[in-house]
């Protein structure tokens, strides 16, 4: 086939092109086939597609029916699980002979979808994808009201997407589309008003831009002061930044008591972060008379909603005194249930129980086995974790090491509660990474900085913990 000049493939021509990076000097004699709109380029790629479907032609029938044989083993007809979000049950299908999923969604409790409610489709990749030669639905969130959608779209390949925004009331995609969202990978959260229009969630949406300096300067004072516009409107999520706030001084002025008065708030709703962070003002006599029988009492109101903070200070009261009557056995039982759900203090507590036998049956296997899950987690406490890790190890043989390890790896953490916010200033602990970093430019986040404060769309990425 070699000699055969029909099958000869085609040879790109070297182009000589030098980049010094740092001193560096890179060369690339193809550096001219990335000019996506030459000619030449396009020409030489109709070449290679020519020369592929020449010598793979004898293969035609083979090809065909491994594509059959594969089909076969798919379902192409189905639906996926249903999980809910607010009034509405949210899933995907696809159907046999159409190449895109179909988003859909169906009122319901929370028990499940009313099955003689209507379904209602929000997003039909078929038919989006008809004017394109390339489509992809990346991202996709819903407003908490249900009513908008947020979704991002590729139609080059390249991974540069496209922001959209939805009124799901009426079936129409509203103007004013964000190009090149690639910073995108997470989730996008909407809400319907704007933060200057006096929507909460959009307030709390510009504190965290503001905080984490995404897309605008990093400016704590304005951030706290879109929480206070929150918080003033009853968002217990924003009255417990706020208190957290006042507590470290993070853009407003330090008070501890004014800190206590607004996780009290946030509390009496029912929020476990703050009746968590409210007893521990009680626990320290920050802002309040110190009260270690008051603070119990809101760590178990938090407990009450599996926060693992919370149980795991149950548990330490019970294993020092504190606010309860001395009782190992039930301290033990604490800890464990937070240490169970994954929380690494918990976790290094419980080592150092079976490292000590305190409450338990001396036993450096399963100390090492939670030094080890508290060690994996990093954190404040990382250092000395480790440093209980060594100390454990040191009493086991390289088999017994092998097994705490094995035990380790096959841990599977009990359902929590969301995770909760540590009780740091706000850029720190719920909006992103400390220090001031800048966010990404020439994204969706310059975007969302003015969009938020007056029109539709706040913005929260997964990727690196931005979350509104």
């Amino acid at each position: 086939m070699k000699d055969n000049p029909q099958f000869q493939p085609p040879i790109a021509r070297k182009d000589h092109k030098e980049t010094v990076l740092h001193g560096i000097t890179l060369t690339d004699d193809y550096a001219w086939l990335r000019d996506k709109d030459n000619p030449e380029v396009t020409a030489y790629l109709e070449a290679e597609n020519a020369y592929a479907e020449a010598v793979m032609k004898p293969l035609d029938s083979l090809r065909d029916e491994l594509y059959q044989e594969m089909l076969s083993h798919m379902k192409q007809t189905d639906v996926s699980v249903p999980f809910r979000d607010g009034k509405w049950w949210y899933l995907t299908r696809t159907e046999e002979g159409l190449q895109y999923a179909i988003h859909c969604r169906q009122r319901g409790t929370a028990a499940g979808p009313d099955a003689d409610a209507p379904e209602q489709v929000i997003l039909d990749g078929n038919q989006m994808a008809v004017e394109h030669a390339f489509f992809a639905i990346g991202a996709t969130d819903i407003s908490r009201d249900g009513r908008w959608l947020a979704y991002t779209t590729d139609t080059t390949g390249f991974r540069q997407y496209t922001l959209h925004i939805k009124d799901l009331a009426t079936g129409e995609t509203l103007p004013g589309e964000i190009e090149r969202a690639g910073s995108v990978y997470g989730k996008i959260g909407v809400d319907g008003r704007g933060a200057d229009k006096g929507d909460a969630d959009a307030q709390l949406g510009v504190a965290a831009l503001y905080a984490s300096g995404h897309g605008v300067a990093r400016d704590p004072v304005k951030s706290a002061k879109y929480i206070r516009k929150a918080a003033e409107q009853g968002s217990a999520r924003a009255q417990c930044l706020l208190g957290l706030a006042y507590s470290s001084g993070d853009g407003v002025k330090p008070d501890k008591a004014e800190a206590a008065r607004w996780l009290r708030r946030a509390a009496d709703q029912g929020l476990a972060e703050a009746q968590f962070d409210l007893g521990m003002c009680y626990a320290n006599g920050d802002g309040l008379a110190k009260n270690p029988v008051g603070a119990v009492e809101w760590y178990r109101k938090a407990a009450a909603q599996d926060l693992a903070d919370a149980e795991c200070e149950i548990g330490n009261c019970y294993l020092e005194g504190n606010g309860v009557p001395t009782d190992i056995p039930e301290g033990l039982k604490w800890i464990r249930q937070a240490a169970d759900r994954g929380f690494a203090p918990a976790q290094n507590t419980l080592g150092l129980c079976y490292s000590k036998g305190k409450g338990v049956a001396k036993d450096y296997v399963e100390a090492y086995k939670w030094f080890n899950l508290a060690a994996a987690k990093g954190g404040d406490i990382a250092d000395d974790v480790r440093i209980n890790l060594a100390a454990a190890e040191r009493f086991l043989k390289p088999e017994q090491v092998a097994e705490a390890q094995r035990l380790a790896r096959e841990f599977k953490p009990r359902k929590t509660s969301a995770p909760r916010d540590s009780p740091t200033p706000p850029n720190k602990a719920t909006f992103g990474p400390a220090g001031g970093e800048a966010g990404p430019t020439g994204s969706v986040w310059d975007a969302s900085a003015k969009v938020l404060k007056t029109g539709l769309v706040s913005v929260k990425a997964e990727d690196d913990s931005y979350e509104i």
